[in-house]
């Protein structure tokens, strides 16, 4: 588990075309998908866009820059901390 510190926030709290590092994917199950299409915990993310209404949220993984489609509720789960670039080494 990882230490979670004051920046650390969750994917839904996540603020629209900034860069974000995964610290942690809190259900297990979620992981799984989310590897399965290339989105690991450290991996650079960036929330483009919501739906409205608790829809799903957009978001692009760096480096290949794949778009997701992410479940509200699931986004609920996905810890992550603000990255300083887009580079996956940071």
């Amino acid at each position: 588990m990882q230490q979670i510190t004051k920046e650390t926030v969750v994917l839904v709290k996540a603020t629209t075309d900034c860069n974000y590092r995964i610290i942690e994917i809190r259900n297990r199950l979620l992981a799984l998908k989310l590897m399965e299409m290339g989105c690991l915990e450290g991996m650079i993310i960036q929330k483009i866009s919501a739906a409205p209404f608790n829809g799903p949220l957009i978001i692009r993984v760096y480096p290949n820059e794949n778009l997701l489609a992410i479940r509200y509720e699931d986004s609920a789960d996905i810890l992550i901390s603000e990255a300083l670039s887009k580079s996956s080494d940071n």
